[in-house]
């Protein structure tokens, strides 16, 4: 989802856990809007909904209410439908037998790109691929 996906009326999560309504078009330019009644203006998130300041201020999700009529209140998850989260990539720890393993698979080259996978299989938590640049030093970045 991108900033010019927001409409007026929709609710964003940000990642410090504060909810806003979105407002477009206002005297103010487009802004959003606390429950608690402050306000900021949307200029300060990215197209990509990433604060451009501080990334407490990312959206994490944005909302749409149920129905017609609503009241603004702290549980607007209750009368709010969730319609775009963000997908968060979480480095993993991994440990050196997983390490070993995926160095002992031999490296595919497909169509002499630089493209290669590593399959891997890890206590019996199934099986999956892993580029050589989601793995940093001892740790890969699983998205």
């Amino acid at each position: 989802m991108k900033k010019s996906d927001l409409k007026t009326g929709m609710w964003v999560v940000q990642r410090d856990d504060s909810k806003s309504i979105v407002l477009l078009g206002t005297k103010h330019g487009d802004i959003f809007i606390t429950n608690g009644g402050k306000w900021g203006k949307l200029n300060n998130i990215g197209d990509n909904l990433t604060g451009i300041y501080s990334s407490s201020d990312d959206i994490v999700q944005v909302l749409q209410p149920k129905f017609e009529s609503f009241y603004c209140s702290a549980f607007i998850v209750d009368t709010c439908e969730i319609i775009w989260e963000r997908k968060e990539i979480t480095p993993v720890k991994i440990d050196d037998a997983l390490i070993a393993y995926i160095q002992s698979k031999p490296i595919k080259s497909l169509f002499d790109d630089e493209i290669f996978s590593y399959e891997y299989s890890h206590e019996g938590k199934g099986i999956g691929c892993v580029s050589p640049e989601q793995i940093k030093g001892d740790w890969v970045i699983l998205e």
